[in-house]
Parts: structure tokens; sequence; C-alpha cells
């Protein structure tokens, strides 16, 4: 079936303008007296943006909790490097102290029971 026979069907139901005029055989499109949106469509995309607000403003409340559980998981984190780091020093300087201290074998507390 062709575009001309979908128009000029007696059949259709429709005017012989084709789907795209209205029942008074104008165009909303190109008549600027007659609104080429429906009154109550505004309303409804108040009432759309107003939920859309409503889901970005939830968005953004968990995105910031997010972000300061980040935070603090990094501040425990850098904690938990700066005591590894203090406890790795404190060893392996007591250690050394300790040795330098007391000689192998000149008493101390590396010093074996039986010598």
């Amino acid at each position: 079936m062709g575009v001309a026979s979908l128009i000029n069907n007696p059949y259709s139901g429709g005017s012989s303008y084709g789907n795209s005029m209205t029942s008074s055989g104008y165009s909303s499109g190109n008549n600027p007296y007659m609104p080429s949106y429906d009154p109550y469509a505004s309303a409804l995309m108040g009432a759309a943006d107003i939920i859309n607000s409503q889901g970005k403003v939830l968005i953004n409340n968990e995105l910031s909790w997010l972000m300061h559980e980040q935070q603090k998981q990094a501040r425990i984190e850098t904690r938990r490097k700066l005591f590894d780091e203090y406890s790795y020093e404190h060893f392996v300087f007591r250690g050394a102290q300790t040795l330098l201290t007391f000689p192998e074998g000149a008493g101390g507390p590396h010093r074996h029971p039986d010598r």
C-alpha cells in the first residue's frame, strides 16, 4: 500500500488531509493562535520536574554519604600505616640499640644461661 492510498482511503475514519492535520483541517504547528501543546501537559511536566529534582537530591545525599565513608576509610588506613611504621621503627631501632648496648658475650639479655 502506498502513502496516497492511506491518505485517500474513505474508510480510514480520518479527514482527507491525512493524520498530520487536526479535525478543523489546520495543522497546529502552522497556526500561532492554536497552542501546539496540551494545557495539562505543563502541569504534568512540572510534577515530573519535582519528582526528578527529589530523585537528584536523594542521589546527591547518597553520594555525599559515600564520599564521607571513603574519607573515614582513608583516615583509618593512614592511621594504620602510621602505626605499622612506628612499630617497625620501634622494633628495628630498639633491636639495634639492644645489640649495640649488649654485644654478644658481654652479658645482658642475649646471654645464654649456661655461659
